[in-house]
């Protein structure tokens, strides 16, 4: 498990809030809510519990497609009662089971939550599920990570600074 925790939302949802907002602003209405509406029996659409309902993305992120839990009522981790974790832990436990009965068993799941400080009532919090898949068997090594994938934040293994310190001298001497 990985986990981030930040001030600022990234972005991905940085993104996303703005769209709501905008949206909020334009219609009157909380996109999410509105998504769901016209998912619900559509083609994309998985099942609903007491907490969340599941689709299947209209457009997915991961290159095994993805499954997107959107919370009723909710914008955010902490607002969920330990009944509702539950209910999200049994149908995300069916998820994953569909995905491991079909050969996969590596995933990311992030959680996109409303600004805490916030509470605009625009965001209803969402979690992405994508399965992952090894481009290299024997070093587990998977596609992607969460971090492109997921949260759309580039990262980079070693800070500009050593790499230039690295490579000047060897340039140097060309």
């Amino acid at each position: 498990m990985q986990v981030a925790l930040t001030q600022h939302p990234g972005n991905r949802l940085a993104r996303e809030l703005s769209a709501e907002t905008a949206y909020l602003s334009a219609n009157g209405s909380v996109f999410a809510d509105d998504l769901i509406r016209s998912e619900r029996d559509g083609p994309r659409w998985l099942m609903e519990d007491s907490t969340a309902a599941w689709i299947a993305p209209f457009a997915p992120i991961g290159a095994l497609g993805d499954v997107m839990a959107v919370f009723h009522q909710r914008g955010a981790i902490e607002e969920l009662s330990d009944a509702e974790i539950a209910v999200f832990a049994a149908s995300l436990t069916q998820v994953v089971s569909y995905f491991a009965d079909n050969g996969l068993s590596s995933f990311n799941l992030s959680f996109f939550p409303e600004q805490p400080a916030e509470k605009s009532g625009r965001h209803r919090l969402t979690a992405r599920l994508l399965p992952r898949f090894y481009l290299n068997n024997s070093l587990h090594v998977s596609d992607a990570s969460y971090l492109q994938l997921l949260l759309q934040e580039a990262f980079c293994m070693r800070f500009p600074e050593t790499l230039a310190a690295q490579m000047r001298p060897a340039l140097q001497n060309r």
